[in-house]
């Protein structure tokens, strides 16, 4: 689907033939918003009948009619709006396809974010399933008194089953906050026995986190569970995370670390008519380095209105990346397993993306080497144990459009696929200064379409030339 996340904008310019101020209120039939520092805007939302309102210090936005326009010539309708200055606007109506979950290609319609009582927020989301309709069957079910452990199977539908649902609830409560997503594979009540509801939530509390210009630290606790998500019947648990970051010179370093203690019940790694449930105790490192060996970008750039298929000016240069990480995982009928990777390689940007024909290159190379003990006991989290090497291209081939590929080359000769690339995926990007379309595929159960909104209040917009 196509999901446009626009609370992420923090400076926009608004234009309007009459605005009508009250106290802390102001409202308008009709204005326009741009995230484009320039005069000539490539993204645009335009509302009608348009209120705004500062709410406890928090902006609320209310518009009856809503309409995204690109580079003045595609208008999208996304109907009446309410969002908020911690909310996002995304599009009313929208497609995606999903074989695994919902048969297939679907169509969908977003709802408005609900508040109930002062910290809860509740919207959803109902599906169309359109091949599955089509088909008059379903793959996604097990059959009637079937077990977790059981296989899906091929089953007649009735009209009911041509739709499904998922539900958000988001809420804030001594400063934890809580966020569950629910799921109904298909609004026939009858599939309840076999397996259409799942459900994951988590409730996190930041316990400290500090940044300058430099660094960042933040510490976070939390708790977790789902119930029927994929090979998981059923989890709990606990985690703390650490995550630090510094920028110095020419080297940008990131750590994480995570703490995680749980109870799953899951199918087994080697019997899966076999149910287990399990505590399981981990621990999860890993440090990322980008190291800027050769500066190849021009001096004194100033962002101007020819930059109009980038947000910033492209940091040119030839990079070192380095990855290290170790994670290891402890179960309570005593088997273990852990797993250490380093990767060390180059990624080199050219071009400035303001020329239409091959004005921008990115490629990364990066050798994976991996020692593995044990294994899980566990189907869903044993660790990938084949060394490879991750190759990422991406090429301009003419104005806007670039194309770009991902691939693994197993370098395992324990892996099935040694010699061979694994794992490909393509993608179409349509990049503008102020958007970014992207189309990527990877198999038949996994492709789709991103959409990001740019915010021009970065470092780049601050110093251009309009």
């Amino acid at each position: 689907g196509l999901n446009p996340n626009l609370d992420s904008i923090t400076n926009w310019k608004f234009k309007s033939d009459k605005i009508t101020l009250k106290k802390n209120l102001w409202q308008s039939k009709k204005i326009k918003f741009t995230n484009d520092p320039f005069e000539k805007s490539q993204f645009t939302v335009e509302s009608r009948n348009f209120n705004a309102e500062i709410i406890k210090d928090k902006y609320k936005f209310t518009s009856k009619s809503t309409y995204l326009i690109f580079d003045n010539k595609l208008r999208i309708p996304i109907g009446n709006r309410t969002f908020t200055d911690s909310g996002n606007i995304p599009l009313k109506w929208g497609f995606g396809y999903d074989l695994e979950e919902r048969d297939g290609i679907y169509i969908y319609r977003t709802s408005e974010s609900y508040k109930f009582f002062k910290n809860l927020e509740f919207s959803y989301t109902p599906y169309f399933l359109v091949q599955r309709a089509l088909r008059g069957e379903s793959k996604n079910f097990r059959g009637e008194n079937a077990s977790f452990l059981d296989e899906k199977v091929s089953q007649e539908i009735n009209y009911s089953d041509y739709l499904s649902l998922d539900a958000d609830i988001i809420a804030d409560i001594f400063n934890w906050r809580a966020n569950i997503n629910m799921s109904l594979g298909s609004l026939n009540p009858k599939r309840l026995n076999n397996d259409s509801f799942s459900a994951e939530g988590n409730i996190l509390k930041n316990l400290y986190s500090s940044s300058n210009k430099t660094e960042e630290f933040s510490l976070t606790s939390g708790f977790y569970g789902a119930y029927l998500k994929g090979d998981i019947y059923t989890a709990y648990g606990t985690k703390l995370l650490v995550d630090y970051s510094k920028t110095k010179n020419n080297t940008l370093d990131t750590y994480s670390l995570i703490f995680d203690i749980g109870n799953y019940q899951s199918k087994s790694l080697d019997n899966n008519k076999l149910l287990l449930g399990l505590n399981r105790y981990g621990i999860n490192t890993i440090w990322n380095s980008r190291y800027k060996l050769f500066d190849l970008s021009e001096k004194n750039q100033i962002y101007d209105s020819k930059f109009n298929k980038t947000p910033n000016i492209v940091d040119k240069a030839l990079f070192l990346n380095t990855k290290i990480s170790t994670s290891a995982y402890q179960y309570s009928n005593g088997k273990s397993q852990s797993i250490f990777l380093v990767g060390i390689g180059p990624s080199i940007t050219l071009g400035n993306l303001k020329n239409d024909f091959f004005d921008y290159s990115n490629l990364l190379i990066m050798p994976e080497l991996i020692v593995k003990r044990g294994k899980s006991p566990f189907a869903f989290d044993d660790f990938n144990s084949h060394s490879r090497v991750k190759f990422n291209l991406k090429q301009q081939i003419y104005g806007p459009i670039l194309l770009g590929l991902s691939s693994e080359y197993m370098i395992s000769n324990k892996s099935e696929d040694y010699g061979q690339f694994t794992n490909m995926q393509y993608s179409i990007d349509i990049s503008r200064r102020a958007y970014n379309l992207s189309f990527y595929y990877k198999n038949k159960n996994s492709f789709g379409l991103k959409f990001n909104i740019y915010n021009f209040g970065r470092d780049n917009f601050d110093k251009a030339s309009i």
